[in-house]
């Protein structure tokens, strides 16, 4: 267990073989139950926009804590696979001190140096995928910021 960690930034590279482990993320977030501030940042290739593999948030085991300190959670990258949105739900759901969620489409790393892949259409519609079930789940004092 990381007992001592507050602050996390993750980066994952996902290619096609791996839309179906991005809520496998979870496991990580149950060994460093004090972490404050995450950070996930995807590196993906184009077929991830709304790649629909992987388990649904009920198909993993439950979750016996909560992640009590958790308040900041920052995600790039998105791109609405279904990875992605459980995910976000399921730190949602169990983070109860949350404060701020930012879902961001651009991928930090590789956006700046091609943009021409830039695809507004695409980056709307994925927010609006994760918009709805986000609100329904956060805090009424939490803020949910997507760019």
């Amino acid at each position: 267990m990381f007992s001592q960690l507050r602050h996390v930034q993750i980066l994952l590279i996902a290619s096609d073989e791996d839309a179906d482990k991005i809520l496998y993320l979870v496991s990580f977030l149950r060994a460093a139950p004090y972490i404050e501030k995450l950070e996930v940042h995807f590196l993906c290739l184009p077929t991830l926009w709304f790649a629909n593999d992987g388990p649904l948030r009920q198909e993993i085991p439950a979750n016996e804590y909560k992640y009590v300190n958790l308040k900041n959670v920052r995600v790039t990258g998105f791109r609405g696979a279904r990875g992605q949105v459980e995910f976000l739900v399921h730190v949602v759901e169990n983070a109860p001190a949350i404060q701020v969620v930012t879902v961001d489409t651009t991928q930090r790393l590789t956006d700046a140096y091609d943009p021409d892949e830039a695809t507004p259409t695409l980056d709307s519609a994925a927010l609006d995928l994760v918009r709805g079930p986000l609100l329904k789940r956060l805090p009424s004092h939490a803020k949910l910021s997507l760019v």
